[in-house]
């Protein structure tokens, strides 16, 4: 079959799509002929399937409940310090402590201007052999893309705040309930 063109389509009894889309040339030094798939069979054949099976499998690459988080996403613990609190049982620093840790992350978490999806926390852990609160180990814990932006700044204040008021309380005489004069009846 010919078109008005000179070129030849090629005909076969099988697929319609071949026919319309496969266009023959006749060559004329060697009276040959050779047929070349258009830019449509191209796009429909291969490049259609390849775009539509990378949006499917680029659609489901969402992490599942339960996956590990994608690496910038993780917490990593900063840094670290080892506090030396009392030697002896002290309940009143027991009781205060979770408290006071809490304040230095709020004080540090606002003057160090960081952003609320930032991961600013930290941890607590008795260190003491005999009396485990006679050492606390605290460390600073950030998200890690915001670790190099922040992450000094916040865990600096952080510390220096936490260790002014853990000296703060390790001053005050231990309470021994004694407090008030004792009245006589």
């Amino acid at each position: 079959m010919m078109d008005s063109n000179g070129k030849l389509k090629k005909a076969t009894e099988g697929n319609r799509r071949q026919q319309k889309a496969t266009e023959c040339k006749k060559n004329p030094s060697s009276e040959t002929f050779s047929c070349v798939p258009s830019l449509s069979v191209a796009f429909r054949c291969f490049l259609w399937p390849s775009l539509a099976f990378l949006c499917f499998f680029c659609a489901c690459s969402a992490p599942e409940p339960g996956a590990p988080a994608p690496a910038r996403e993780r917490a990593v613990v900063f840094k670290t310090r080892l506090y030396a609190l009392s030697k002896t049982s002290d309940p009143d620093l027991e009781i205060a402590l979770p408290d006071i840790v809490a304040e230095s992350h709020n004080y540090a978490f606002k003057k160090a201007g960081a952003p609320a999806d930032a991961g600013f926390s930290y941890t607590l852990a008795p260190r003491g052999a005999v009396y485990p609160f006679s050492e606390m180990e605290v460390a600073c814990v950030i998200r890690e893309k915001y670790a190099s932006r922040y992450g000094a700044k916040l865990c600096s204040v952080f510390f220096f705040d936490l260790g002014k008021k853990i000296k703060n309380i390790l001053q005050k005489p231990p309470s021994t309930g004694l407090e008030e004069p004792l009245k006589d009846r």
